[in-house]
């Protein structure tokens, strides 16, 4: 008995062997997988998933990692037009169209190098579209997103939260071989080194979680022009990041709070209703406000017309423009810290 309870809680690399064992015979079954297990669920190009993806699936999502399938595009992203362009150059293209570079590169370079950025840093403040974009990446070429906020990976016990990192991309990898391209998106890059209480052992397991971030990437790095896996790491505080982990991405794409002709763009896919005289006077009267700060305008001034609608038998089909320069007013004085001088220098 004694045996038996040992070995159901056991841990292997941050997981319990009985549920690796569960696990194995979940795969080797013909319709594996507890997750994605909906008969409806398909995989975002048409097709239902496999035995062994759902297996995969079941798995990340086991480890805390979430499976994207969108329908998001570059037209659910107002303006921004030179980082849309910046995201296509630098990342979106080499990153899924390898052999294309590939060909370039054997033309021109003597040494054959790759040119591949490898891992992409996504910085900016919270609400600028970070998420978004990586969504609308995986959409535009019909590939997974996994989704991992790097908060679900950390553990009260000493060791374990760099044990279920390790698991996390290993389970990612073999997803990505199994099922083709696909982009691993990192979360709270920020919280790597921040978890110290000060006390040597703390130090000494943030430095293992860290250690062991910095193999994984040097290993993706390594093997990023024969891979099907493309990583992308999105933090608000870059600035803050630990110089080793920064070093380690080969590209990084600032998102900048939205200049004026971009929030007359956003504020049109929230508000399309209105006049461009009317989105010009949000727009100048939002600045430093997000894009999604210019979301929760247009839901306040929404959610105002439909309770006058229900309450008052109001006639209009539309919020009219007042209640969206209200709600920029209110969200202003009541959650907007703008960002200026060193503040904003910070994410330059």
């Amino acid at each position: 008995m004694l045996f038996n309870y040992l070995w159901n809680y056991m841990v292997l690399d941050g997981v319990r062997v009985s549920e690796l064992i569960e696990y194995r015979d979940e795969v080797n079954k013909e319709h594996g997988g507890r997750a994605y297990n909906n008969n409806n669920h398909t995989d975002g190009r048409g097709a239902k998933p496999g035995p062994s993806e759902n297996a995969d699936m079941g798995r990340l999502n086991e480890l805390g990692l979430d499976i994207y399938h969108g329908k998001e595009n570059f037209g659910y992203i107002g303006g921004y037009e030179k980082l849309k362009e910046s995201i296509k150059r630098d990342a979106l293209y080499p990153l899924l169209h390898k052999d294309v570079y590939k060909d370039l590169e054997r033309n021109t370079k003597v040494n054959d190098a790759n040119s591949s950025p490898g891992a992409i840093l996504f910085y900016g403040p919270s609400g600028t579209g970070k998420t978004l974009m990586a969504k609308v990446i995986a959409n535009e070429e019909k590939i997974s997103l996994v989704y991992l906020p790097l908060g679900k990976i950390f553990s009260k016990w000493m060791g374990e939260s760099a044990q279920k990192l390790e698991s996390a991309f290993n389970a990612v990898e073999a997803y990505s071989k199994q099922n083709g391209k696909t982009i691993l998106f990192i979360d709270e890059i920020d919280a790597l080194g921040s978890r110290s209480d000060g006390t040597q052992a703390a130090d000494m397991d943030d430095r293992r979680v860290i250690n062991t971030f910095l193999t994984k990437l040097d290993g993706f790095n390594s093997n990023v022009s024969d891979g099907n896996l493309v990583i992308i790491g999105s933090t608000n505080h870059h600035v803050a990041l630990d110089k080793a982990i920064r070093s380690r991405f080969g590209s990084e794409i600032q998102f900048p709070l939205p200049a004026k002709e971009d929030r007359v763009k956003i504020m049109n896919l929230y508000a399309k209703h209105l006049s461009d005289s009317d989105l010009d006077s949000i727009a100048s009267a939002t600045e430093g406000f997000s894009g999604r700060d210019l979301k929760s305008i247009a839901d306040m001034a929404l959610r105002r017309a439909g309770q006058e609608i229900v309450e008052k038998n109001a006639s209009y089909k539309v919020p009219p423009f007042s209640y969206y320069m209200e709600a920029a007013k209110t969200l202003s004085t009541k959650t907007k810290v703008v960002l200026t001088g060193d503040s904003a220098r910070s994410y330059q």
